[in-house]
């Protein structure tokens, strides 16, 4: 009997007990006005992501916000992108003038891709390119049927301003399709895989005539910088050429020039148009993506 009685007791303790332990926990709960623990809790914003740059587009940029050169004569300069292919330029980029020695950067990948070049061959278009000698890139140009080689340049490099004339020397085309050239040698479709890099080499090595465009480059970078420069006089009109092209693996510059004879500058006033397009193309912070990829 008393052992019913002291659980019964112990149960009513323990009940007790849960009774006890409840209003001690609900006042656990019960804090002063202010007290942090009974703020609701504020949900911290999730953070906004940063939006992705937009798309470097070389297309968008307009040449002529770019470069500014107030000089005697005619000058035109195209710069293509290689991975996308977009282009900008001066407003004359679609107008033609002489290449002068700067096709012989066509001859040369003409030569490599359709031919076999003996190692006498190779010699004369190392010759063509590093010191851009005539009689081998006439020699060379005849070879490869002169218009049919053209004709190949056209289709292949989908040149949109190109007159041929009568002889590599006397054909025409605009600086923006010198640039599509460019790309076309860059990119292996001009000489084919198994000579590209090899022409891109001789263009580093070039000896003759590397004014121009190298000259806005420090000169650890100018000397592997890929060129082919063209420049000549025209009698019939009386004026005076001088061109440059590069090429990268990220882009291709072509800068043409056009002015008269008897000016005084000579030959130093268009290499300095040329230098100087390029050193205000890379001091652009639009084109940082660019030059600096």
């Amino acid at each position: 009997m008393k052992r019913r009685t002291l659980i019964a007791g112990g149960a009513g303790l323990f009940v007790g007990g849960v009774g006890l332990m409840a209003g001690a926990g609900w006042r656990a709960f019960q804090r002063s006005p202010g007290d942090p623990r009974t703020e609701p809790l504020i949900e911290e914003p999730a953070p906004v992501p940063t939006p992705a740059p937009p798309k470097f587009d070389l297309s968008k940029l307009d040449g002529s916000q770019l470069v500014s050169i107030d000089a005697t004569g005619w000058h035109s300069w195209a710069l293509i992108d290689h991975n996308d292919g977009a282009m900008t330029g001066s407003a004359t980029f679609n107008e033609i003038s002489r290449t002068c020695s700067v096709i012989k950067v066509w001859i040369a990948a003409d030569y490599l891709r359709t031919k076999n070049p003996s190692s006498s061959k190779q010699a004369a278009i190392s010759k063509m390119i590093r010191d851009s000698d005539n009689a081998s890139a006439t020699t060379l140009f005849a070879e490869l049927g002169k218009s049919a080689s053209f004709k190949r340049m056209q289709e292949m490099c989908g040149l949109t301003d190109f007159t041929p004339g009568s002889s590599w020397g006397q054909c025409q085309m605009s600086s923006r399709d010198m640039a599509r050239l460019a790309a076309k040698v860059q990119d292996g479709t001009a000489a084919g895989p198994n000579w590209t890099e090899w022409l891109i080499s001789e263009m580093r090595l070039v000896r003759l005539g590397t004014w121009g465009i190298r000259e806005a480059f420090p000169p650890d970078q100018a000397a592997q910088l890929p060129i082919k420069n063209g420049w000549d006089t025209t009698a019939a009109t009386k004026t005076r050429h001088m061109n440059c092209m590069a090429i990268t693996s990220r882009w291709s510059l072509m800068v043409m020039t056009r002015y008269p004879i008897s000016y005084s500058g000579g030959d130093r006033h268009g290499q300095a148009i040329c230098r100087d397009v390029t050193a205000q193309l890379l001091q652009r912070e639009e084109l940082k993506p660019l030059f600096e990829a």
